[in-house]
């Protein structure tokens, strides 16, 4: 199942456009700049496949790195983003780095979106 490179619908938070594409997360403030993030975990960079808005949440989904024989390989997961955590980035654009911490089905998780 290749889920890479998928655009889908943006969602629009406190006036910015929020999108995944080509793995990261793309940012457009009101005024029209753009910032592009990868997302790590732990050092792992993880690929970003989609956000969405989705029952009166926003949605994204992004992929569990795992280790085997073969190398890395990447499980798709969902995770639940709370719109104030995401709109605390907001004032913060542009930095090399924005840590953010994301709920998972097995608890919160601390991310960190590194500027590409």
């Amino acid at each position: 199942m290749n889920l890479r490179n998928i655009i889908t619908e943006s969602v629009t938070i406190q006036g910015h456009q929020v999108s995944a594409s080509n793995d990261r997360i793309e940012i457009q403030t009101p005024a029209g700049q753009r910032y592009t993030y990868g997302m790590e975990v732990r050092g792992f960079t993880i690929p970003i496949y989609s956000i969405a808005a989705a029952q009166g949440q926003y949605v994204m989904r992004y992929g569990k790195p795992s280790i085997g024989f073969t190398g890395i390989s990447y499980e798709p997961q969902t995770t639940r983003l709370n719109t104030q955590r995401i709109a605390s980035l907001f004032p913060n654009l542009g930095r090399p780095e924005l840590p953010l911490t994301v709920q998972t089905p097995k608890g919160e998780l601390s991310v960190t979106f590194k500027r590409v």
